[in-house]
Parts: structure tokens; C-alpha cells; sequence
């Protein structure tokens, strides 16, 4: 049975729950029944086109200072696409918003190894969370996200249901485990998110890599009417924001980058 997701901006086919919950758990069986459906060389392609976008050392400091890492994302990547099907939401996405699909790339490779430093639960399905945080985005008008200006307050308010309308994708899909990750990413430790207005007691480990990350990458790369802005005064917003975001994490994930800058050093003494 498909079904088809429509609203008057753009519409998703939905078809037969294409993720093998076996692969979210790291098994090899379900990982194998796909292989003759997936194109490896594509996906490995595909990849290191969107690494060489994001992966620059002023936006990565020594992150990907060694092949195991390079290897390592690779591999998870492949992964996920393989769970999911090549021609799936990430390229629903990029037809739809190019800047959500490189900065869904980027917080894929940000908070991937952010949460394997931290030991985070089920690495996989944290890597796919983390790819398809945005997938919302889908929903929302494309004159409303390419506007080049300042948006009005109905218009953010439209925006900012991404964040509903990526869960209810994920819920539809049967994924039901990756809906926290579209609903929740812009809720904040303080309580001053959206959209349930979260704290602290509520907000994972794996959804707090998340928060830091995505600011992070929605900061330092460059959009169509907006240009991006240096690691270092990135990291200082979120160091001036760090009641917002879990400081530990924080900490970590500065040292990870090792891109200090004067108040960034001063944030981990």
C-alpha cells in the first residue's frame, strides 16, 4: 500500500516501511537483503561530493584529521542509504531545499561523531536521526525558505512547523524512533524552544548532540541569502548561549573541533 503526504507546496509518496529495524541494531542480515537494491559506488559518490562541501578544516578543525573517521562516516552513511533506499527523502530534499539537504549532510557528520565520542545509544540510528532531522522541510513553501529578507512572524511561525511536519513524516514511515530527532532539535535545555517548549528533564543525550551541532552547522555554512560566519564566532554564540545547550557537550565538542579562539578557551579553563 503507498501513500501520498500533500499539502499545497509539494507532496511525498510514501511507500512500504522501507527501513529494516535489524539494521538499526547493527545486524548484518537485513543489510545484506538490500545490497542488491543499492548502488554502493553511488552512495560512496555521493558521500564525498557533500564532504568536499562541508568538510573544510576552518568549518572541521581535526575532525577528519585521519582515514579511520573518513572510513568510519562512510560507512554509516552507506548504511543508513542502504536502510532507507538510494532515491529516498534525503533526495526528495535536495530537489526541494539544497541548503537543508548539505546542512542535513552536515549534522550528519557533526553529530555522528559527536555522539560516538559520548558513547550515545545505537550509533545508526542516531546517525540517521541526525540525517533526516530536517526532513520537514518538504512541507514548508520554498518562498518561504529561500526568502531573501527578514520573515515576517506568520511566516516564522510556518517555519518553525517543520518540526512538527519532519515527525509526522518519520511516524508515517514507521520510524517512529527517529520522529524526536525532526520534532525536537530546536527545544532548548532553558525551556525556550520550540515546539513543546522542552527542559532540561526531557532533552536526551542524543537530541542535545543535536542541538549544538545544528546550530553549529546552520551558522558556518553559507545560504543562498545568508553568508556564513567563522567557526570560532559560532562557537562564541554558543558559548554565549550556554544555558541553552548542555555545557558538557559543548566543552567537548570545542575540543573535538580545535578551533580555539580567546573566549573559547576561556569557556574550557
Amino acid at each position: 500500500m503507498r501513500k501520498r503526504m500533500q499539502n499545497k507546496h509539494t507532496s511525498i509518496v510514501l511507500g512500504e516501511n522501507p527501513f529494516d529495524d535489524d539494521l538499526l541494531n547493527d545486524g548484518t542480515n537485513g543489510l545484506a537483503q538490500h545490497q542488491e537494491h543499492v548502488h554502493i559506488q553511488k552512495i560512496e559518490e555521493l558521500f564525498f561530493q557533500n564532504l568536499a562541501v562541508v568538510g573544510r578544516e576552518h568549518r572541521y578543525g581535526q575532525l577528519l584529521q585521519n582515514n579511520e573517521t573518513i572510513a568510519l562516516l562512510k560507512n554509516i552513511y552507506i548504511h543508513v542509504h542502504q536502510a532507507y533506499g538510494f532515491h529516498s527523502m534525503t533526495e526528495q530534499l535536495k530537489n526541494w531545499d539544497s541548503y537543508a539537504y548539505i546542512h542535513s549532510f552536515d549534522v550528519f557528520v557533526l553529530g555522528t561523531l559527536l555522539a560516538k565520542k559520548h558513547a550515545a545509544n545505537n550509533l545508526i540510528e542516531c546517525a540517521a536521526g541526525y540525517l533526516f532531522h530536517d526532513i520537514g522541510k518538504l512541507m514548508i513553501s520554498q518562498e518561504i525558505l529561500h526568502k531573501n529578507g527578514k520573515l515576517t512572524f506568520q511566516e516564522f511561525d510556518s517555519i518553525k512547523r517543520h518540526t512538527l511536519e519532519g515527525a509526522s513524516i518519520l511516524d508515517d514511515y514507521g520510524l517512529t524512533s527517529l520522529a524526536p530527532f525532526a520534532r525536537s532539535h530546536h527545544e532548548r535545555l532553558d525551556g525556550s524552544g520550540y515546539p513543546d517548549r522542552h527542559t532540561s528533564e526531557a532533552i536526551n543525550l542524543e537530541l542535545r548532540i543535536l542541538m549544538i551541532v545544528d546550530v553549529y552547522s546552520a551558522l558556518t555554512l553559507k545560504r543562498p541569502y545568508k553568508d556564513e560566519i567563522p567557526a570560532h564566532e559560532a562557537l562564541q554564540i554558543l558559548i554565549r548561549d550556554a544555558g541553552k545547550f548542555d555545557s558538557f557537550i559543548l566543552s567537548s565538542f570545542i575540543h573535538s573541533l580545535n578551533i580555539y579562539h580567546a573566549k573559547s578557551k576561556a569557556f574550557l579553563m
